[in-house]
């Protein structure tokens, strides 16, 4: 009998990080901002923005803004929105208690030597934004 056994190697992203928001209170003022190391060799890259909010969290979405820097000039600002609830008014998301939503960014065309920031800060009209307790980042 012949068996075979096949691995599965997976790359370890290129940055990942996370910012809790205090006291689960999130003015739009409050910028999160995430600064990468230096590139070490020009690439794109996948890039997921992720957040997670608890049940004190009463709205059926939230917008966020993302600007990107290169080194430290501006490159682009996308717009996301998260869907927290359904028409049904069922949380959305993985988890039990503190739900998470993930969103894609454009890819990411990083240069060698350069350094990344993006700042992320909400769009909504109401503030603060109670029941927001962090943010995270992965870059692949």
């Amino acid at each position: 009998m012949l068996t075979s056994v096949v691995w599965a190697c997976q790359t370890p992203p290129y940055y990942t990080q996370h910012t809790c928001i205090k006291d689960e209170c999130w003015y739009n003022h409050d910028t999160v901002v995430f600064r990468t190391p230096k590139a070490e060799r020009a690439a794109n890259h996948d890039v997921v923005l992720n957040l997670r909010y608890t049940p004190t969290y009463k709205y059926k979405s939230i917008s966020v803004a993302v600007k990107t820097y290169d080194n430290k000039k501006l490159v682009r600002t996308d717009t996301l929105s998260y869907k927290c609830f359904s028409d049904n008014d069922v949380a959305e998301g993985k988890g039990a208690y503190y739900k998470e939503q993930s969103a894609q960014l454009p890819q990411l065309q990083m240069h060698k030597g350069h350094i990344y920031t993006m700042k992320i800060y909400h769009i909504m009209r109401l503030d603060p934004l109670n029941g927001i307790s962090n943010i995270s980042i992965n870059i692949e």
